[in-house]
């Protein structure tokens, strides 16, 4: 007996995602089509509770078959599958040569009010885009592996300017003879339990909110799903098998083959990262539709898409500094998990300075210019100075005695001897200064021989 037979085929089971976004505008359509096996082979079906319907091939002859892309699948022959998975799904369409199948559609009206709402301009979507960057990227650090000893081991909590190359002074810990360290800050299996419950329902809502309709709305093409959300999905079961696996640490013999597991699949992910950025950032800045979309859900979600992509970075971070306690950990896995999260930090540190790059060469014709031979005399040169994140040109005068860029409008100075590194932008007549305190700033020249002048002074 089929385990869907014991549901009853009328009763109406609620989307699982998507609820919030639907509970101001419930119009949704049922559909009945039947196909044949010949169609169902060149139609995909993905997610699960309910499977919906993720591409059709162009193949494809419909004849006048009511089946669109983004349809819910809720029953097949009378099974009630909107709690199915796509596997069981699919193997039940395939048990029969013809198949009745209901499917569940929002109409126009929905699909308008989600996606045709009014957007900002694209420049403070991208500052909103490098902000939230920014603070995902800042708000984390990276360890450098422990020292695997008996009594002893070293914690270096490490701030690393990947481009500059410096790091934080070594925070040396000293540990008992027991399995379990003494170090006050280490925390309880209580607490972590609670944080790996946080992850996993902070996964799911992202599912729910953001993967999931992205498909379903055809915001995203699959292709662009699977860079951008990577199959997050599969970290779930994952998570579920970690908690169990740390609930028997000291008693199971083989954790650390288990554990091995656990960190390659997040490795998998933490691979694709930086890609899933930089596919973020194109969404962000080129397609309308995307940004309508996330606008949308962000009013329903309590958390930015950026985060979401940021999460298992966290989460992975959390558990390295975890196990760290448990001195019967083998310590290559630990080191080799560390090694990818700052292998991973340097590609997104990399992409940030890219990002700011990009940020600060727009085209803006308001330019004051001095010529060099005026330069060359005063000492004075007439430039304009934008702050990373910062929308407008500020004027301001670098002063070549000084070596001083000295704001017009404000008592600001940046002092060109404590930049630590500069990079030419598209735009020949800017670049970038990096300072000692991590602060970026785009600098603009009225002509290319001035620019010169002051990037061979900065090399010397």
């Amino acid at each position: 007996m089929s385990k869907y037979s014991k549901i009853e085929c009328k009763k109406q089971i609620p989307l699982k995602y998507n609820d919030k976004i639907r509970a101001s505008n419930r119009n949704w359509t049922r559909v009945e089509v039947t196909l044949k096996q010949s169609l169902i082979s060149l139609i995909e079906i993905s997610g699960e509770f309910p499977t919906f319907i993720s591409s059709i091939s162009k193949d494809v002859k419909l004849n006048g078959i009511d089946i669109k892309v983004g349809d819910n699948i809720m029953s097949i022959n009378g099974q009630n599958v909107s709690r199915a998975s796509a596997k069981s799904v699919k193997k039940i369409l395939k048990s029969s040569n013809s198949v009745t199948i209901i499917l569940s559609r929002p109409d126009e009206f929905s699909l308008s009010k989600l996606l045709n709402s009014q957007m900002g301009d694209k420049q403070s979507k991208f500052n909103s885009f490098l902000n939230l960057f920014r603070k995902n990227l800042s708000c984390t650090s990276t360890s450098e592996p422990r020292e695997c000893n008996k009594n002893i081991y070293v914690e270096e909590s490490v701030n690393q300017c990947y481009t500059c190359g410096y790091y934080s002074i070594p925070r040396t810990n000293t540990a008992t003879a027991s399995s379990v360290s003494s170090t006050s800050d280490l925390g309880s299996n209580v607490d972590f339990k609670e944080e790996i419950n946080e992850f996993l329902s902070q996964i799911q809502q992202a599912i729910e909110n953001y993967v999931r309709p992205s498909i379903m709305f055809k915001v995203l093409t699959i292709d662009e799903s699977l860079i951008l959300f990577q199959n997050v999905e599969k970290l779930i079961p994952v998570t579920k098998f970690l908690d169990n696996l740390i609930n028997s640490i000291e008693t199971n013999s083989n954790y650390n083959t288990s554990l091995k597991i656990v960190f390659d699949a997040f490795k998998v992910y933490l691979n694709g990262l930086p890609q899933a950025v930089n596919l973020l950032e194109d969404l962000t800045i080129s397609n309308d539709k995307f940004v309508k979309f996330i606008d949308n859900i962000g009013e329903v979600c309590s958390f930015k898409i950026m985060d979401f992509l940021f999460m298992p970075l966290k989460f992975i971070q959390s558990v390295i500094d975890y196990l760290k306690q448990f001195e019967t950990i083998d310590c290559q896995f630990i080191n080799d998990m560390c090694l990818s999260i700052q292998i991973t930090y340097q590609i997104l540190e990399e992409n940030f300075e890219s990002f700011s790059i990009t940020q600060v060469t727009s085209d803006y014709s308001d330019f004051y210019s001095s010529d060099l031979e005026s330069a060359s005399q005063t000492g004075i040169i007439s430039v304009l100075v934008k702050s990373d994140g910062s929308n407008q040109w500020e004027e301001a005068d670098l002063n070549m005695k000084t070596n001083q860029i000295e704001y017009s409008t404000s008592p600001k100075t940046i002092d060109l001897s404590q930049v630590t590194n500069t990079k030419q932008s598209k735009n020949e007549l800017i670049f970038l200064i990096q300072t000692t305190d991590q602060q970026y700033y785009a600098v603009k020249f009225a002509s290319e021989e001035l620019r010169n002048q002051i990037l061979s002074k900065l090399a010397k």
